[in-house]
């Protein structure tokens, strides 16, 4: 809130004639339409006010001691009193003008526009009467991380990313001497792992909250590296990065710049034989799958460890709760043998004895 202290506002019979007492302080512009007002006073004659009035087609340089008055563009200014300890003067003001306010002569102000674990975004704005044309310094934690010039005219602004993120960061105009600071609240994660499901393959949908990111994915097994792959996401981008494995448990490592990881389990199908039937040369079986995750692999018969079903192999799908028949032809006079069911990441096989009846 600007420091104009309303003494008194009277409303004269002719025009808009104000009168209105302003706090004015040394590093200060005050503004009445468009007439500039700043001051100064010579350390040796505090006593003695020196008023800077500036329009757009005349200016003056005056000095006053306090009571004393000067008119300028319709508007008287009266020099009230002068506050040594801050440099701040009181100016009473009369005369006809619509508007006033009182500006930094040279200010700036720092606001967070973007903050994740990767990087903070931060908009500078120079809030002063008076071009910034300086050095800006950024510090956190009492360590320079960053320096670079900037030239904004006044109501400018311009985009700072830093990176890495920190919460607290100061700002510093290094020849104004002017020093910012924020707190960054709360850091958010620049990239998320939305999803991971599988379907003879892993997938992983991957979303970018911000800026365009190169996002390194690693696939760990029991803390080793199985697989790798390099992504490029676009700003606000989601991706689906494929893995050529059907493993059920392991760690999505995530690389950019920040690294987090994710760990995934999938339930494993479970499948049983119910029933085998032999007629001569053929072997009829019925495969249940009691699990909640389905089956993609193969079905094989062994005798001895050796396959001596036709075909070799029967490539097959078992949702869960589902049953599956399968006919293979066999040696006749074959009566142990092995179901064999298998993919990447299960198996399990079935002794058969066609002797026996199957319960």
């Amino acid at each position: 809130m600007r420091r104009i202290l309303s003494l008194f506002m009277l409303l004269l019979f002719a025009g808009n004639a104000l009168a209105m007492s302003v706090e004015l302080g040394i590093d200060e512009v005050l503004i009445v339409d468009n007439t500039t007002v700043t001051f100064d006073v010579p350390q040796n004659n505090p006593n003695l006010v020196f008023l800077f009035l500036e329009s757009e087609n005349s200016s003056l340089v005056k000095g006053l001691h306090f009571g004393e008055s000067v008119l300028f563009e319709g508007v008287n200014y009266t020099v009230g009193s002068l506050d040594l300890n801050t440099l701040t003067l009181t100016l009473h003001l009369s005369g006809n003008y619509s508007t006033l306010r009182v500006l930094k002569k040279r200010d700036f102000e720092v606001s967070p526009v973007e903050s994740f674990d990767a990087y903070v975004k931060v908009k500078i704005k120079n809030t002063g009467y008076y071009e910034i044309n300086d050095t800006l310094v950024v510090s956190a934690q009492g360590v320079e991380i960053e320096e670079r010039d900037i030239d904004l005219k006044p109501g400018e602004s311009l985009t700072l990313k830093i990176s890495p993120s920190y919460n607290q960061l100061t700002f510093m105009l290094k020849d104004a001497k002017l020093l910012k600071s924020i707190t960054v609240a709360s850091l958010e994660e620049l990239v998320t792992i939305e999803r991971i499901w599988k379907d003879g393959k892993l997938h992983v949908l991957l979303r970018n909250h911000g800026d365009p990111a190169n996002v390194t994915l690693k696939l760990l097994v029991s803390g080793m590296t199985f697989d790798k792959k390099e992504v490029f996401l676009n700003s606000k981008e989601e991706k689906e990065v494929v893995f050529d494995s059907d493993i059920t448990q392991g760690t999505i490592l995530l690389d950019y710049g920040v690294i987090k990881q994710e760990s995934f389990y999938f339930e494993m199908p479970k499948v049983s034989l119910v029933r085998a039937e032999k007629e001569n040369e053929k072997l009829k079986i019925w495969l249940r799958n009691d699990g909640k995750v389905g089956f993609s692999g193969r079905v094989s018969i062994y005798q001895s460890s050796v396959i001596v079903g036709e075909p070799y192999f029967i490539d097959v799908t078992i949702k869960p709760n589902e049953v599956v028949y399968l006919e293979f032809k066999v040696p006749e006079d074959t009566q142990i043998l092995t179901v064999m069911v298998t993919s990447s990441s299960y198996s399990a096989t079935f002794p058969i004895s066609l002797k026996a009846e199957l319960t």
